[in-house]
């Protein structure tokens, strides 16, 4: 900052020295007297250092005799002392750090873990900010003044300038006075942490039990004992239904159920409450005949619909009120929206704004509506804004994910005994996963879940995730996964980085980017989901946009939200809900209308980061552009592991600075809309291109092997069709009860490889004179079969077949099926790329190999170049 700026500043500090007449001639005097005794090369940081100490020194600090003495008793040219000073604060710094958070950590036991109830002084200790004093001390004891004295402060606009030019050693010095930019009296600090205290128990507490949602049908669509908290668990659930052949009726009761929350006309009865039924479209409610809850509760009296009392809003402006109180302490940043971007993103409102409202109102938003409609066979309602279909999880149903998740973690100590296997899995070498496991620790979480660093070298990262007595569903292990990538990035950048003042990732963004990195990859951690196939990189990436689009729209509800807070700080709770109800329809009407519907909707205002967070949500979007341009440099470098080490040791500089750094390249929009656009052309091209066949000819396996080595070949599933059975296990189709056939359906180009040529391959590797049956494979599951799609295909495939019998190919008759296509049901995963996932396995080995062999070379012309 700018000397002339700086004594500016001192006019709006609370208690600031301009008043004092001898401020200038002292500051002058000092600066004459250091240049003396430490050389003119100092002269830059002598006035630099009188400037920021003079802007914080107040009256009580001492006269002007003392604040000549401390200013000729502690500055420090540059060499040993600085460097012994740099040090000591450093590591002094990190202790108290660090058993401050241990101390907060251990305080907030009973309120963050789900060790049993809640008592009324648990929530005192959970309020109570052991570092709140810490400040305040500092300046009194001139530890901070020390600092200010010789290390430097600097706004961002020459932080950006710097990016590149400082070395390590600069970005830790600066790191370690801006720790001291601000003078706040304790009981401020201690006002926001109550506020923030009480608004995180209100949301801890937040459940909806979904057994006891009604229809008009008297329907309970949900199961028993099923506890939703808001709005996270609400979200997933509605993710979760697109699997499920009843989801549809769950998804609008949910969408309901959130409307309610944002305009507090739920009953105040129905919160956290299974004692109580309650129908969310006519807003009744009436005393319970299903118990599915163990937990004792009192006796209900009279059981009425009053609404919640706009606790919701309340809440959140007993944040503001509290956050408020810390405008006039930082003339710099003289509210929390400039402390938010400016000072703690380090990226500018108006930048982050720019970014939403390009991804938001982008040409391609109408596109992937498009794209979800026809994938779902209905037209779009405003839940679909958590549509979930793009990713490989839709294939597998909430209660398959559950029961497999459940059964591997039945506990905390389950998932921390996995974690070392998991990490290499995300590609750390062993003893490297082990020493990360061995940083952390696993609990189970009151609430959704968090993860919490260390903050020294000697501490442990926890890892908080939410179990049921029946152990870690779906839900609690997607928290874990993406709360384990916050532990390991804490880790790294604590434990190992070269400056602990450099700890950490430049803001909430990327600490939240490089969490989706490992949370990304969940499915492939419980060993469902290992296909990388063009298909599933495109529908990944329309996901990510879509998951973008949907936050960001969120995003802009909270700031814009916080705006209006400064400009009405008086407001009621009601005018203030009022306001949310606002501001989140006028841009969904602007933005989401027109592709989802729903005019006026509320959506945008049911995440409960609003009511415990402080404008923490455009973190999401941003991390998700973070995300995307850190996956892409991922898929590029290989396994995440080392480059995941690489990046996060960079730490706390700049965000451009830092990405640079990791990718290549700035934080940008640019690189997820061109990957979505391109998405986007794979499957209009898709569309235009190509063509499916669905061929059965004994077990899946050998067909997929063959088939997927052929030129222009886009993708083979393996699956199950023929059958009676809605969505047939592998299990239910093997008894041959079912009627279906195991086939592959194989999406090709038919300009670079014809029907006919794909028939005389499949003719060429099984037998299609045996009927029920292929080798040992005996049953009509390994029937041979032809699915036609089209009267084109199925005169090929006549042809085709009568080429053979007249050539006497096979020296039989051909009783190969030709039927109409039926509903294909994609196989389990393990089933697909079966061969090049085992190829060892005896089955490979013996019967699948052989046949590749002489697929090979009789059909060498049709080989993708690859090969």
């Amino acid at each position: 900052m700018k000397l002339w700026k700086m004594l500016i500043l001192l006019l709006a500090l609370p208690g600031g020295l301009m008043a004092e007449e001898w401020f200038v001639a002292a500051s002058s005097k000092l600066e004459s007297l250091l240049v003396e005794k430490y050389g003119e090369a100092e002269r830059a940081r002598i006035k630099r250092g009188l400037a920021q100490v003079s802007a914080y020194w107040r009256p009580e600090d001492g006269d002007r005799a003392e604040f000549e003495r401390f200013v000729m008793a502690n500055f420090f040219p540059k060499g040993q002392k600085l460097d012994a000073a740099f040090e000591r604060f450093q590591r002094n710094m990190e202790m108290l750090d660090g058993h401050m958070q241990e101390i907060r950590r251990e305080l907030r036991s009973q309120a963050d873990l789900d060790l049993g109830e809640m008592l009324p002084f648990d929530e005192i200790f959970a309020a109570y900010e052991p570092a709140a004093y810490v400040q305040e001390d500092f300046f009194k004891n001139k530890l901070a003044f020390i600092v200010l004295l010789n290390f430097p402060l600097a706004e961002l606009e020459e932080k950006n300038k710097a990016a590149g030019k400082w070395t390590r050693r600069e970005w830790a010095e600066v790191r370690l006075a801006e720790r001291f930019s601000r003078r706040v009296p304790a009981e401020v600090l201690q006002a926001i942490a109550n506020a923030r205290s009480a608004a995180e128990r209100y949301i801890a507490g937040y459940n909806i039990w979904a057994h006891h949602l009604v229809d008009e049908d008297g329907d309970r669509p949900f199961p028993p004992g099923l506890r939703l908290l808001s709005h996270w668990n609400l979200r997933d659930q509605i993710k979760a239904d697109y699997s499920n052949s009843s989801g549809l009726k769950r998804q609008r009761m949910i969408q309901k159920v959130m409307q309610r929350i944002v305009t507090q006309t739920i009953p105040q009865v129905v919160i956290d409450n299974p004692q109580v039924d309650w129908n969310p479209y006519t807003n009744e409610v009436w005393l319970s005949k299903v118990k599915d809850y163990e937990v004792a509760l009192g006796q209900l009296g009279k059981v009425e619909a009053t609404p919640e009392p706009d606790t919701r809003y309340q809440m959140w402006l007993g944040n503001f009120k509290a956050e408020r109180q810390l405008d006039k302490y930082s003339p710099n940043a003289p509210t929390l929206i400039i402390r938010r971007f400016d000072v703690e993103r380090e990226m500018s409102e108006e930048r982050v704004k720019a970014m939403l409202e390009q991804i938001v109102s982008s040409k391609l938003v109408p596109k992937v509506a498009a794209l979800i409609q026809k994938r779902l066979g209905r037209p779009l309602e405003p839940f679909d804004i958590w549509y979930s279909g793009f990713l490989p999880r839709s294939r597998y149903s909430e209660e398959q994910l559950d029961a497999i998740c459940q059964k591997r973690y039945p506990n905390a100590e389950a998932y921390a005994q996995d974690m070392p296997r998991l990490l290499q899995l995300l590609g750390f070498e062993a003893d490297k996963a082990a020493y990360l496991a061995s940083k952390i620790v696993v609990e189970p979480a009151r609430g959704s879940g968090h993860a919490q660093g260390a903050a020294m070298r000697q501490g442990k990262a926890h890892l908080r995730t939410r179990i049921e007595k029946s152990g870690m569903n779906y839900k609690g292990y997607n928290i874990a996964v993406h709360e384990m990538g916050h532990n390991v990035e804490q880790v790294f950048s604590v434990s190992d980085i070269d400056y602990t003042l450099l700890q950490g990732v430049p803001n909430t963004a990327f600490t939240e980017a490089l969490a989706f990195v490992f949370q990304n990859r969940d499915l492939e951690l419980l060993g469902l989901e290992t296909i990388r196939d063009q298909e599933t990189e495109a529908l990944k990436i329309l996901n990510d946009f879509w998951a973008t689009y949907e936050i960001a729209g969120v995003a802009l509800v909270d700031m814009v939200a916080w705006h209006w807070l400064y400009k009405n700080p008086n407001a009621t709770a009601t005018e203030f809900k009022n306001a949310v109800v606002a501001i989140a329809q006028d841009i969904w009407n602007k933005y989401y209308a027109p592709v989802l519907g729903g005019r006026d909707e509320v959506l945008l205002a049911i995440y409960s980061h609003m009511i415990n967070e402080t404008l923490y949500l455009p973190d999401y979007p941003i991390g998700h552009l973070i995300a995307f341009q850190i996956e892409e440099h991922m898929r590029r470098a290989g396994k995440v592991g080392k480059e995941f080490e690489r990046i996060v040791l960079f730490g706390r500089v700049t965000p451009d600075y830092w990405m640079q750094n990791a990718t290549g390249a700035p934080v940008s929009v640019e690189p997820l809309l061109k990957a979505t656009e391109q998405s986007l052309e794979y499957f209009a091209r898709e569309k235009t291109m190509q063509e499916v066949a669905t061929l059965g000819g004994g077990c899946f396996w050998c067909l997929e092997a063959v088939f997927d080595q052929l030129k222009g070949v886009f993708s083979v599933e393996s699956g199950y069709c023929g059958g009676s059975v809605k969505n047939p296990t592998y299990e239910q189709v093997c008894s041959g009860t079912t009627g279906h056939a195991e086939v592959v359906q194989i999406k090709f180009d038919p300009q670079e490889i014809s029907f006919h040529q794909i028939l005389q391959v499949f003719f060429s590797i099984h037998d299609p004179t045996q009927l029920n049956r292929q080798g040992a494979d005996i049953g009509t599951q390994y029937r041979s079969v032809i699915f036609y799609h089209s009267e084109q295909q199925r005169q090929t495939a006549k042809q085709v077949m009568e080429e053979l019998s007249a050539a006497g190919t096979w020296g039989g008759k051909i009783v190969t099926q030709l039927v109409p296509a039926d509903t294909f049901y994609k196989a389990e995963e393990y089933h697909q790329k079966y061969f090049s996932r085992n190829p060892n396995q005896g089955y490979c080995m013996f019967v699948i190999s052989p046949k590749i062999k002489k697929f090979k070379q009789e059909f060498r012309n049709l080989l993708k170049l690859t090969d």
